[in-house]
This record gives structure tokens, sequence and C-alpha cells, in this order.
């Protein structure tokens, strides 16, 4: 997923309620992701050059006096715990978060330098030892680098993932919470959503539904890299791979698509405001349109 330096997020919020309605509403929704993104919104540079990088986060809220209450998530410290983790190029792993950013080459040199490489790669360049990433850009030659790391990218997502299905600390929570499984951006379609892609996240995000109430949220549309304006039913479809992923357990075939959309919103701040705004991505079972229209078609738009 292309990275953006908007702190605009894309929160999925699935729910589990037996007649298929949404448990939760637009408005009551919008206060917890603008919480989410004041808590762990990780940053990095001088104040005149921030650098918001891609990160996920899946939030078990607990249900206290008649709602989600995210005052009573406090085992992060207030989300600074989570901030200096994450930005080491680590995975939080606490008992109501798990986060993480993407890993990418070059942003990693500037996050994370002296982070150790976690991805699989000859650990010597020239006869020099590789711990960390700063190494790899001081023994390195490019041809290591072009054959080693361009083609990679650990997505933030998978990351935070990878760790969920297997967190027990978290999973005890599953009873009563709210699973809020953030990500900044709209999954991407030539790989979070691919089938046929080994990394993408249709066969690791059904976790979430282990909680009785769960959702999936997002902010900014996926934006490709090459800008293409023509890429509105690939984004379409993506959501809608996404949704049958995420349908509530027992769901038929057929109403799978309109079971999961009704668990998938867009939350962003609207323009010239602070107020969060977040809209359901399900029209009659369809995709709405303001789900899958990127930024750049929506400039001059009034949300």
């Amino acid at each position: 997923m292309a990275a953006s330096y908007w702190v605009i997020v894309a929160v999925v919020l699935l729910m589990t309620a037996t007649n298929g309605a949404t448990a939760i509403e637009t408005h009551e929704l919008a206060p917890i992701v603008q919480n989410i993104l004041n808590r762990y919104t990780p940053s990095y540079g001088p104040d005149d050059d921030r650098q918001f990088p891609m990160f996920s986060v899946a939030v078990s809220v607990p249900y206290n006096n008649g709602k989600f209450d995210m005052s009573k998530v406090t085992d992060d410290d207030g989300g600074e715990a989570v901030k200096t983790k994450i930005l080491n190029c680590d995975v939080y792993i606490g008992n109501r978060v798990v986060a993480a950013t993407v890993l990418r080459w070059r942003n990693v040199l500037y996050q994370c330098p002296n982070a150790p490489v976690q991805w699989s790669v000859p650990k010597k360049c020239n006869g020099k030892e590789i711990k960390t990433w700063a190494d790899i850009d001081k023994f390195c030659d490019e041809e290591y680098i072009e054959n080693n790391l361009y083609p990679q990218a650990a997505h933030a997502e998978s990351r935070t993932l990878n760790h969920f299905k297997e967190n027990d600390k978290i999973r005890k929570n599953s009873k009563d919470d709210l699973m809020v499984f953030y990500v900044r951006d709209s999954p991407c379609d030539d790989s979070c959503t691919n089938p046929g892609n080994t990394r993408n996240i249709l066969s690791k995000i059904p976790a979430i539904r282990n909680w009785k109430n769960y959702v999936v949220v997002f902010s900014d549309v996926f934006r490709p890299h090459d800008n293409n304006n023509n890429r509105v039913n690939a984004l379409r479809g993506s959501l809608e791979r996404l949704g049958d992923a995420i349908a509530e357990e027992g769901t038929k075939e057929e109403e799978k698509k309109s079971n999961g959309l009704k668990h998938i919103f867009r939350c962003y701040r609207q323009q010239n405001m602070d107020k969060m705004k977040c809209l359901i991505c399900n029209t009659n079972g369809a995709v709405a349109e303001k789900c899958i229209k990127t930024a750049w078609q929506q400039r001059g738009e009034r949300e």
C-alpha cells in the first residue's frame, strides 16, 4: 500500500449480528476511530519534514456502561508504548492492542536503521556480517540491494495479523469487546486481497471473527504507484473480496458480499474540519462509491 502524509485511517469494522445489521452506528464509530488515531499514529523526523509510515492496529475495545469505551484500554501507556515499539520496526503485542508499521526499503533505513533485519536475506555483504538495516546500507552493493530488498515489502496489516491470530492475551477479551482492525489505506488489489498472491491477507483477516463484535475500517483509498485513474473496478473487487473473507460464519455464499460489506467502513476527517466522519461501505449489497473513490478523484468534492 502506498504511503501517504495524511494521518487518515482505514479501519474496517466487522460486527457479528444475527440479522446481518451493523452492530455499531457510524456516529458511534467516529470517536473511536479518532481516539485510535490520536493514540497510535506513528511519526518520525523533524517537524518540518515529519514522516507518517503506513501502519495497522487491532484494538479490543471494552464494552462499558452501554457503549464501547476506549478509556478502558489502559495497558499501552496512552499509546506511547505502541508508537515506540512499532517505530523501531517491531510488532507491539499487548493485552488489548496489536500494531505494526510497513517494512519497505529504503524507508526502514530512515525509520529504524539500527533495528535487526527481519527478512530472509544473505547475512553477509563483501565479507561483512549483516545485522541491521544500517549494515546493509554501509556494506552492501546495489546488486545485493536490487536482488534482495526492492522486491520485498512486509505490509503493516499482514504483520499485525500474523501475531494477532496467535495472541491469546488479546483473544481472551473477545466475549463482549469490539474488535477494531485498522489500517490507514484500503486494501490493495494486487497483493492484499489477491488470492493468487502469497502475501494476501484473506486467510488471516477472518481471525477477527473470534470477537462477538468486530469491524474493519479505512480512511485513505489505496492509490496505485502509477496513479492510474481507471482502477475503480479493481478497488471495488478488492473490497468485495475482503467482505467475503470477513462475512459472519454461516452466511450463505450468495449473501457473503452484502454481509461482509455491511461491516466495512471508511472514516476520514472532513475538509477544513477536525471532525471525523464515518461511512458504511455497503449500498444495497454493492460497494459504496465513496469507499473506492481515490483521493485525487475527490479533490474539489464536498464530503
